[in-house]
């Protein structure tokens, strides 16, 4: 019997990346999988994909951000698919970027509204299925980036570490609940929003196989697999952790140097999801 077979997954921000290759691994394991994403297209692809790998799948098109969004999600997804096992809080994008002084209140509080509110509401809102269940697990994604500091990257790094302790405090409420609350923090990933404006993802992962010990890129699947386990009831006493997942990046010496003078961007801006992304790299 599949590990996951009459469970129900939600996952936001599935429609690429690591939603999309983690929402394939639960699909492989027989699982009943919501995904929640702005992106039509994609989303509506993954569900296929969902489907072609053993699974059952919905699309339902959200603004993880909405309050009233994430909830007709979360009731959605539990009435149609029966119930809620898993959580995936996974949506994100880098936000905003440049330097302090010139980054954007509105820009900064968007950020904000992604990578973190959104964790909140999925909490939120599916919490009380998971009680009606007797039990489950919530996983969120958080980064490298919100262990460690980086310029230009300020409001996606506040964030990330901001979800550290939202799942340690979590945990800590929600244990007598039977629910388990975790989080994982990748490294070089390569997936769509790593990619951005590069046409050359050959070069591009090159690159990456040589900035952590493993030297190989992470893909969508190295991700999967850790969330399939933190998800699983072989790690039914695994909860408040953080798991960082990065083929050993952050076990040395972060590869810092000071950014040369021509490489300081002269203002702010936002990056928003990777499917937005035109040629030029323009949200």
């Amino acid at each position: 019997m599949k590990r996951f077979s009459g469970k129900t997954v939600l996952i936001t921000g599935g429609a690429s990346g690591i939603g999309r290759g983690t929402a394939i691994r639960f699909a492989e394991e027989g699982a009943k999988i919501a995904l929640a994403d702005l992106n039509t297209a994609g989303g509506l692809e993954t569900a296929g994909l969902c489907e072609a790998a053993g699974g059952e799948a919905i699309f339902i098109e959200t603004d993880v951000s909405c309050e009233q969004a994430m909830q007709d999600f979360v009731e959605s997804a539990a009435s149609r698919l029966g119930g809620i096992d898993v959580l995936f809080n996974n949506a994100g994008f880098p936000g905003a970027v440049g330097p302090i002084e010139a980054l954007s209140v509105e820009d900064w509080d968007k950020t904000f509204s992604v990578l973190v509110r959104s964790v909140f509401l999925g909490m939120k809102f599916s919490v009380p299925h998971m009680k009606q269940r007797g039990g489950g697990a919530i996983v969120s994604t958080s980064s490298i980036g919100g262990l460690r500091g980086y310029a230009f990257g300020h409001a996606y790094s506040a964030c990330k570490s901001a979800l550290l302790n939202l799942t340690r405090s979590a945990a800590v409420e929600l244990g007598r609940f039977n629910i388990r609350v975790n989080c994982i923090c990748p490294g070089q990933i390569l997936t769509p929003m790593a990619g951005g404006d590069h046409s050359d993802l050959a070069a591009l992962e090159a690159d990456m196989a040589t900035r952590q010990p493993i030297p190989r890129a992470g893909r969508p699947e190295d991700i999967g697999n850790a969330v399939l386990y933190l998800a699983s009831k072989e790690a039914g006493f695994i909860t408040g952790e953080i798991i960082t997942i990065d083929g050993g990046l952050l076990a040395g010496c972060w590869d810092y140097k000071a950014p040369a003078e021509q490489d300081v961007p002269s203002s702010a801006g936002f990056i928003g999801p990777s499917f937005q992304i035109d040629a030029q790299g323009d949200a």
